[in-house]
């Protein structure tokens, strides 16, 4: 009967301990709140005209910005999976249009604001001081031509369209519940539509960037 007693004390001692364990993980460092700055490099733009010909835009690298907020799915063995919200903002100015086998240099500048859904894999088991990540994320976002002229021409206004992005990086912990983070994007969105001021028909165009960020996650 001691033995039997000895045997369910020290059961109920495991799943107690296990329990609290278990209560410790979920309620430490599940959530987590994040802000990032990047250096964008926009891709050449190709803007098809509806009514025939196209003209290819540069915009200038730049600074980006972000803000993080997510949620920590319990750890495997081998790692774990993070969702996430994101908005983030780019800028450039426009640089060089190309048409017709002739370059001019526009005045004006584009904008993205978007709001994307990221899931994350992160490799938790490669090292305690670095957790290596990648993960992937769709979204909205809103393409802005900002009085953009050129040679006479205007096109200013904004397009909403479907966005989507690839990630790779790392996470860096520096003090309880604080870690920093450096990662590389590949972030497009598509479809986006422009209209020229006084040409009939529509400009199509896909924006497409690489992004190298880094920034600061704080778990809670």
């Amino acid at each position: 009967m001691r033995t039997t007693s000895k045997f369910f004390l020290a059961a109920s001692v495991a799943a107690l301990s296990s329990s609290a364990s278990l209560a410790t993980e979920l309620k430490g460092g599940n959530y987590y709140v994040g802000a990032g700055l990047g250096y964008n490099i926009p891709e050449t733009q190709n803007l098809d005209h509806s009514g025939g010909g196209s003209v290819d835009i540069e915009f200038d690298e730049n600074i980006s910005y972000s803000l993080q907020a997510g949620y920590k799915l319990p750890k495997s063995p081998q790692g774990r999976f993070r969702i996430e919200g994101e908005l983030g903002y780019r800028q450039g100015d426009a640089s060089k249009v190309s048409a017709a086998g002739t370059s001019t240099t526009p005045t004006g500048d584009q904008s993205v604001l978007s709001g994307m859904v990221n899931g994350y894999y992160d490799f938790t088991n490669v090292h305690k001081n670095i957790t290596p990540y990648i993960g992937a994320g769709v979204g909205i976002a809103q393409v802005k031509m900002n009085d953009l002229r050129n040679n006479g021409a205007i096109i200013d206004g904004d397009s909403t369209n479907f966005a989507w992005q690839v990630m790779a990086g790392a996470d860096f912990p520096v003090a309880p519940n604080t870690s920093l983070y450096v990662d590389g994007r590949y972030f497009q969105v598509v479809n986006n539509t422009f209209t020229e001021t006084g040409l009939a028909g529509e400009y199509e165009s896909d924006y497409s960037a690489f992004t190298a960020s880094t920034g600061i996650k704080y778990d809670f």
